[in-house]
C-alpha cells in the first residue's frame, strides 16, 4: 500500500514500499489545499495532469477518505478509504 506526506508548504510526497523501504516518487507536480473538511490535489503522472477532491474527517489517529468516482463506463460510485497517523 502506498503513502502519502503533506506537507506545510501546500505539496506532497507520493511513497511506495520497496521491501523494507519506502521510496519517494519522483513527481514533478504534487500540490493539494484543504477548505474545511475537502482536501483537493493535483499531480501529475505519466505526463498527464490528474486532480481529485476528498471529503476528509479526523477521528483521533485516523483520516477517513470518501470521494466520487467515476469508472471507465461512466458510472459513478463511492470510493474511501482511511488513514492511520504515523508517528
Amino acid at each position: 500500500m502506498p503513502c502519502q506526506e503533506y506537507k506545510d508548504d501546500g505539496t506532497f510526497v507520493y511513497y511506495d514500499k520497496d521491501g523494507d523501504d519506502w521510496i519517494p516518487s519522483n513527481d514533478t507536480l504534487n500540490e493539494y489545499f484543504v477548505d474545511g473538511n475537502l482536501l483537493c490535489t493535483r499531480w501529475m503522472e505519466n505526463g498527464a495532469e490528474n486532480r481529485e477532491w476528498w471529503e476528509i474527517s479526523i477521528d483521533g489517529n485516523k483520516m477517513n477518505w470518501s470521494a466520487l468516482r467515476e469508472d471507465e463506463d461512466g458510472k459513478t460510485f463511492t470510493a474511501t478509504f482511511e488513514m492511520t497517523k504515523v508517528q
